[in-house]
């Protein structure tokens, strides 16, 4: 039983997202607070009524297809459910990056250095439709700070979307 993160584990994600129109439905919420319930399955263990939302709006916007960056909320409905307890968890389509390693490498680097979001490589099949490599990067959460110790004391501030401040208290 190895780590969500463990660089040496690529592992499949199996989302089943309900509706013959299940893309265009997200595409309709992308950019609102409104999840569509999903079923995961990861590692043989099944976690329903997980949100699922298209994340991003560069990686949304210019990529091709279906292969959208996912937010996936475990604890949409049942507070206490989790992924090996993650609550969230985000999952990048690693748009133009033909390597398909940059947000992982990053990730597994910048740890070493500082706290940082945790990521791993992982697989993603949607509908029964293999979508490819995707990171799994864990989201900027009470979780993450809870695990990485970083103070949320009021002088610890974090730059919103439309670049002002606010403390990181206020916003976890």
């Amino acid at each position: 039983d190895v780590g969500v993160f463990d660089p040496n584990v690529v592992r499949t994600f199996f989302l089943e997202i309900p509706g013959d129109d299940w893309f265009q439905e997200l595409t309709e919420f992308h950019r609102t607070d409104v999840s569509v319930p999903a079923t995961v399955t990861i590692d043989g263990a099944t976690h329903k009524n997980v949100g699922v939302q298209f994340r991003g709006n560069t990686s949304f916007q210019m990529a091709r297809g279906k292969k959208k960056s996912f937010d996936l909320t475990f604890d949409l409905v049942d507070g206490k459910q989790s992924f090996r307890g993650l609550r969230n968890l985000d999952l990048l389509n690693n748009n133009t990056d033909p390597s398909q390693l940059r947000e992982m490498l990053h990730g597994v680097v910048a740890n070493r250095f500082f706290p940082a979001p945790r990521t791993a490589l992982v697989r993603v099949v949607v509908n029964g439709e293999d979508f490819g490599t995707y990171t799994a990067m864990q989201q900027f959460d009470k979780d993450f700070v809870a695990v990485s110790m970083i103070s949320t004391g009021p002088n610890v501030l974090v730059v919103r979307a439309d670049a002002t401040f606010q403390s990181l208290a206020d916003v976890i």
